[in-house]
């Protein structure tokens, strides 16, 4: 224990008791999904932490980030479109519970976690730190499945439903835990692993996202230990998507650390038009060419996929202004019967909240942008980060719905939150983390 948090020495304060919840559910990941209980865990932690230090005294000086507002205007979207369609389907408990653990687990969880900063003080590097760790958990984890894999290639368990998740009640695929596994890629098999999420396209997700907050660490070899576990996450995920957008995220963090990001946009996109002009290609071309190669590495995946973002977009536009609320139908994959919405982000707000819902949700995202934009701007390192973070999570939505992966990189709009919280009359300045012993 003394190794990962350390003491705080000098004139710097002790971690306070909310930064000790969040460190630990943090980095106590590998328990978390051993036990089959992450899932419900993160939602109630942050949640909790936010009720915890929530004083109504303090609400009148409450002062939250323009994300805090956005997000806080979709969950009240999603709670009113599931109640228009539970109006019309009946109020099923079944429904109501599913609905319910959605809210909770997805905007919900947003939300507490940009207001949760606002609340009460947390350091920046708290969350850096854990974060860090994590990621060499996750690398430490990762070898041990790929020592497995190799033990029990020839016949074993390579999957398992965990302890508690046992007793929870519904549908418990997502918590089944999945070892890794060798899978064609380009005709190749190659190991591939979900490690602590339901899909292995969110560890894609996650990996990025971690890297950027990683590369804030102070102690060098933390830095490239943790920045190697989410290499190896981002590489083992074999996420076509991630794998594109990992590039850019660099390309763009390279703009914005030579202060060029303007001039270096304008050259890009003179570059790519050139280029298109003397291929005779358009534009839609050179973007969805080098999809289209990626997406032939595992063609019937590709297929399916679109297979189910087709019939969402038809569902939706029966009921197009404000949606359906509520799952009310299915797609036939094989023998399994794979629900609406299943896959990519917009067409399943689109779906679920119409467009009403789906302005609501790119409002909130371009606020959640452009309440860290004034700081890259300014060229503070930790908000261009947050910036880029921000658009690949914008890109990569449109593989995967955001409410279904959102609790496994909760941490990443945490640390966001404490990036961007205004400055509270009523709450203390915490003293800088000394560092030199974690």
């Amino acid at each position: 224990m003394t190794m990962v948090m350390g003491r705080i020495q000098g004139r710097a304060a002790p971690l306070s008791l909310t930064e000790r919840i969040v460190f630990w559910t943090i980095v106590l990941a590998p328990v978390w999904w051993l036990t089959g209980i992450q899932t419900l865990l993160y939602p109630g932690v942050v949640l909790g932490l936010v009720v915890m230090n929530l004083h109504w005294t303090k609400l009148y000086d409450l002062r939250l980030s323009k994300a805090a507002w956005g997000w806080l205007a979709m969950t009240l979207t999603m709670l009113w479109t599931a109640m228009l369609g539970l109006n019309r389907v009946g109020y099923d408990p079944i429904q109501v519970t599913a609905i319910l653990v959605t809210l909770f687990k997805s905007y919900l969880l947003l939300l507490s976690c940009l207001v949760l900063p606002c609340l009460t003080p947390i350091r920046l590097m708290v969350v850096t730190r854990a974060v860090v760790w994590y990621a060499i958990g996750a690398l430490a984890v990762l070898l041990i499945e790929l020592v497995l894999l190799v033990v029990l290639r020839n016949g074993g368990m390579d999957q398992f439903l965990p302890i508690f998740a046992r007793l929870i009640p519904g549908d418990k695929v997502t918590l089944i835990i999945h070892l890794a596994s060798f899978q064609e890629f380009f005709g190749i098999l190659l190991p591939r692993t979900g490690l602590y999420t339901p899909d292995a396209p969110i560890l894609g997700v996650c990996s990025i996202m971690f890297f950027l907050v990683c590369l804030g660490e102070s102690k060098p070899w933390l830095r490239w230990t943790s920045l190697s576990g989410c290499l190896a996450m981002l590489l083992i995920s074999q996420s076509r998507l991630a794998w594109v957008t990992f590039p850019i995220c660099l390309f763009l963090l390279s703009l914005f650390r030579q202060d060029i990001f303007r001039q270096g946009i304008l050259w890009f996109a003179a570059t790519v038009s050139l280029v298109c002009t003397v291929l005779g290609q358009s534009m839609g071309d050179f973007i969805t060419r080098p999809l289209d190669m990626f997406n032939s590495g595992r063609p019937e995946s590709s297929r399916d996929r679109a297979m189910v973002i087709q019939a969402t977009i038809e569902a939706w536009q029966q009921r197009p202004w404000f949606g359906w609320g509520t799952i009310q139908g299915t797609v036939k994959w094989y023998t399994y019967e794979v629900a609406l919405g299943s896959f990519s982000t917009y067409p399943a707000v689109l779906y679920m909240h119409g467009i009403f819902g789906f302005c609501v949700f790119v409002m909130a995202m371009v606020l959640t942008v452009t309440s860290a934009w004034p700081g890259a701007i300014a060229g503070r390192v930790e908000p261009q980060r947050a910036v880029i973070g921000l658009l690949a999570l914008y890109f990569l939505c449109n593989a995967t719905p955001l409410s279904w992966m959102l609790s496994n990189f909760w941490s990443f709009f945490l640390w966001l939150g404490v990036l961007i919280a205004p400055p509270q009359r009523s709450v203390a300045i915490m003293p800088r983390v000394s560092t030199a012993e974690w």
